[in-house]
Protein backbone atom coordinates (compact mmCIF):
# COMPACT_ATOMS: atom_id res chain seq x y z
CA UNK A 1 0.00 0.00 0.00
CA UNK A 2 1.48 3.30 -1.07
CA UNK A 3 0.14 6.74 -1.59
CA UNK A 4 -0.04 9.38 -4.24
CA UNK A 5 -0.68 13.05 -3.73
CA UNK A 6 -2.09 14.72 -6.82
CA UNK A 7 -3.45 18.22 -6.70
CA UNK A 8 -7.05 18.36 -7.92
CA UNK A 9 -9.09 21.35 -8.95
CA UNK A 10 -12.47 21.91 -7.36
CA UNK A 11 -14.54 23.87 -9.89
CA UNK A 12 -17.07 26.51 -8.97
CA UNK A 13 -20.18 24.35 -8.89
CA UNK A 14 -22.32 26.05 -6.30
CA UNK A 15 -19.36 27.02 -4.14
CA UNK A 16 -15.96 28.67 -4.36
CA UNK A 17 -13.43 27.11 -6.68
CA UNK A 18 -10.18 25.88 -5.24
CA UNK A 19 -7.55 23.20 -5.21
CA UNK A 20 -7.10 20.25 -2.89
CA UNK A 21 -4.15 18.00 -2.27
CA UNK A 22 -5.28 14.38 -2.19
CA UNK A 23 -3.26 11.65 -0.50
CA UNK A 24 -4.50 8.16 -1.28
CA UNK A 25 -3.48 4.51 -1.37
CA UNK A 26 -1.88 3.71 -4.73
CA UNK A 27 -3.44 0.33 -5.18
CA UNK A 28 -7.12 -0.35 -5.74
CA UNK A 29 -8.86 -2.21 -2.94
CA UNK A 30 -10.65 -5.43 -3.70
CA UNK A 31 -12.94 -5.39 -0.68
CA UNK A 32 -14.37 -2.21 0.78
CA UNK A 33 -14.16 1.29 -0.62
CA UNK A 34 -11.76 3.79 0.94
CA UNK A 35 -13.01 6.08 3.73
CA UNK A 36 -12.49 9.79 3.07
CA UNK A 37 -10.98 12.34 5.47
CA UNK A 38 -10.94 16.10 4.89
CA UNK A 39 -8.06 17.66 6.85
CA UNK A 40 -8.21 21.38 7.62
CA UNK A 41 -4.92 23.05 8.47
CA UNK A 42 -4.72 25.93 10.96
CA UNK A 43 -5.33 29.45 9.67
CA UNK A 44 -2.45 31.16 11.46
CA UNK A 45 1.33 30.95 11.54
CA UNK A 46 2.02 29.46 8.12
CA UNK A 47 0.53 29.48 4.64
CA UNK A 48 -1.44 26.42 3.52
CA UNK A 49 1.69 25.12 1.77
CA UNK A 50 3.67 25.56 4.98
CA UNK A 51 1.10 23.61 6.99
CA UNK A 52 0.98 20.91 4.32
CA UNK A 53 4.75 20.54 4.69
CA UNK A 54 4.39 20.29 8.47
CA UNK A 55 1.63 17.67 8.26
CA UNK A 56 2.88 15.74 5.22
CA UNK A 57 4.01 12.65 7.15
CA UNK A 58 0.75 12.38 9.08
CA UNK A 59 -1.35 12.68 5.91
CA UNK A 60 0.82 10.12 4.10
CA UNK A 61 0.56 7.75 7.08
CA UNK A 62 -3.25 7.91 6.93
CA UNK A 63 -3.12 7.21 3.18
CA UNK A 64 -0.81 4.24 3.72
CA UNK A 65 -3.49 2.81 6.04
CA UNK A 66 -6.13 2.82 3.28
CA UNK A 67 -7.67 6.25 3.86
CA UNK A 68 -8.13 8.94 1.22
CA UNK A 69 -7.11 12.28 2.76
CA UNK A 70 -7.74 15.61 1.07
CA UNK A 71 -6.71 19.04 2.24
CA UNK A 72 -7.14 22.52 0.75
CA UNK A 73 -4.19 24.14 -1.01
CA UNK A 74 -6.06 27.13 -2.41
CA UNK A 75 -9.58 28.49 -2.12
CA UNK A 76 -10.56 31.15 -4.68
CA UNK A 77 -8.66 34.31 -3.73
CA UNK A 78 -6.92 32.63 -0.78
CA UNK A 79 -3.98 31.70 -3.00
CA UNK A 80 -1.48 29.52 -1.20
CA UNK A 81 -2.98 30.24 2.18
CA UNK A 82 -3.24 33.46 4.09
CA UNK A 83 -1.71 36.53 2.51
CA UNK A 84 1.69 37.65 3.82
CA UNK A 85 1.27 40.07 6.70
CA UNK A 86 -2.37 39.02 7.16
CA UNK A 87 -1.93 36.18 9.63
CA UNK A 88 -3.63 38.08 12.46
CA UNK A 89 -7.15 37.26 13.53
CA UNK A 90 -8.39 40.72 12.47
CA UNK A 91 -7.12 40.22 8.91
CA UNK A 92 -8.49 36.67 8.77
CA UNK A 93 -11.87 37.89 10.01
CA UNK A 94 -12.04 40.81 7.58
CA UNK A 95 -11.50 38.44 4.65
CA UNK A 96 -14.17 36.06 6.01
CA UNK A 97 -11.68 33.21 5.89
CA UNK A 98 -13.45 31.05 8.50
CA UNK A 99 -16.87 30.81 6.83
CA UNK A 100 -15.23 30.35 3.44
CA UNK A 101 -13.16 27.43 4.73
CA UNK A 102 -16.22 25.93 6.44
CA UNK A 103 -18.24 26.11 3.21
CA UNK A 104 -15.39 24.85 1.01
CA UNK A 105 -15.01 21.52 2.86
CA UNK A 106 -18.35 19.93 1.85
CA UNK A 107 -17.98 21.45 -1.64
CA UNK A 108 -14.55 19.80 -2.08
CA UNK A 109 -15.77 16.50 -0.63
CA UNK A 110 -18.76 16.51 -2.98
CA UNK A 111 -16.51 17.10 -5.97
CA UNK A 112 -14.07 14.36 -4.99
CA UNK A 113 -16.86 11.80 -4.48
CA UNK A 114 -18.55 12.96 -7.69
CA UNK A 115 -15.36 12.37 -9.65
CA UNK A 116 -14.91 8.97 -8.01
CA UNK A 117 -18.33 7.65 -8.97
CA UNK A 118 -18.73 9.49 -12.28
CA UNK A 119 -19.66 7.48 -15.33
CA UNK A 120 -20.85 10.56 -17.17
CA UNK A 121 -19.02 11.27 -20.47
CA UNK A 122 -19.12 15.05 -19.89
CA UNK A 123 -17.24 14.63 -16.60
CA UNK A 124 -14.43 12.72 -18.29
CA UNK A 125 -12.66 15.99 -19.09
CA UNK A 126 -12.65 16.83 -15.36
CA UNK A 127 -11.38 13.39 -14.38
CA UNK A 128 -8.41 13.01 -16.74
CA UNK A 129 -5.92 13.40 -13.89
CA UNK A 130 -8.11 11.59 -11.39
CA UNK A 131 -6.18 8.72 -9.79
CA UNK A 132 -7.22 5.30 -11.10
CA UNK A 133 -6.97 3.87 -7.57
CA UNK A 134 -9.84 6.15 -6.53
CA UNK A 135 -12.15 5.42 -9.45
CA UNK A 136 -15.32 4.01 -7.82
CA UNK A 137 -13.27 3.37 -4.68
CA UNK A 138 -14.30 6.18 -2.30
CA UNK A 139 -17.03 5.36 0.19
CA UNK A 140 -19.47 8.31 0.15
CA UNK A 141 -21.01 7.12 3.42
CA UNK A 142 -17.73 7.07 5.36
CA UNK A 143 -16.58 10.68 5.56
CA UNK A 144 -14.63 12.27 8.40
CA UNK A 145 -13.44 15.80 9.00
CA UNK A 146 -10.27 16.54 10.90
CA UNK A 147 -8.38 19.68 11.78
CA UNK A 148 -5.75 21.21 14.01
CA UNK A 149 -6.03 24.43 16.05
CA UNK A 150 -8.41 26.84 14.27
CA UNK A 151 -8.62 24.16 11.58
CA UNK A 152 -10.15 21.87 14.22
CA UNK A 153 -12.91 24.39 14.93
CA UNK A 154 -13.47 24.75 11.18
CA UNK A 155 -13.66 20.93 10.88
CA UNK A 156 -16.38 20.84 13.56
CA UNK A 157 -18.50 23.44 11.77
CA UNK A 158 -17.80 21.92 8.34
CA UNK A 159 -18.67 18.49 9.72
CA UNK A 160 -22.04 19.80 10.85
CA UNK A 161 -22.66 21.37 7.44
CA UNK A 162 -21.57 18.19 5.63
CA UNK A 163 -23.80 16.03 7.82
CA UNK A 164 -26.74 18.30 7.02
CA UNK A 165 -26.03 17.84 3.29
CA UNK A 166 -25.47 14.07 3.52
CA UNK A 167 -27.26 12.76 6.63
CA UNK A 168 -25.35 9.84 8.13
CA UNK A 169 -22.29 10.16 5.88
CA UNK A 170 -20.09 11.87 8.49
CA UNK A 171 -18.69 9.13 10.71
CA UNK A 172 -16.24 11.21 12.75
CA UNK A 173 -15.06 14.72 13.46
CA UNK A 174 -11.54 14.83 14.86
CA UNK A 175 -10.58 18.11 16.52
CA UNK A 176 -6.87 18.27 17.41
CA UNK A 177 -6.10 21.09 19.87
CA UNK A 178 -9.21 23.06 18.85
CA UNK A 179 -9.22 26.82 19.16
CA UNK A 180 -10.85 29.69 17.36
CA UNK A 181 -7.81 31.93 17.59
CA UNK A 182 -8.05 35.44 19.01
CA UNK A 183 -11.28 35.08 20.93
CA UNK A 184 -12.79 38.51 20.23
CA UNK A 185 -12.35 38.47 16.46
CA UNK A 186 -12.76 34.76 15.79
CA UNK A 187 -15.78 34.21 18.02
CA UNK A 188 -17.60 37.09 16.36
CA UNK A 189 -16.75 35.64 12.94
CA UNK A 190 -17.98 32.15 13.80
CA UNK A 191 -21.16 33.56 15.34
CA UNK A 192 -21.90 35.42 12.08
CA UNK A 193 -21.87 32.27 9.97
Amino acid sequence: NGYGSPVMNVPDLGGESGTILCYHPEKEQNKEKFPLVYYQHPTHGLTMEGWIGQNDLMLKLLASRGIVVCSPVMIAAIVGGLFPGQQTSAAVTQRKVYPRLVEFAPHALTQLIRLSVSKSPELETLTLGFPKALRNNINPTSVSLMGFSAGAAIAVYAGELTDNLWPGAVKAIIALAPTIGDFTFARTQFELR
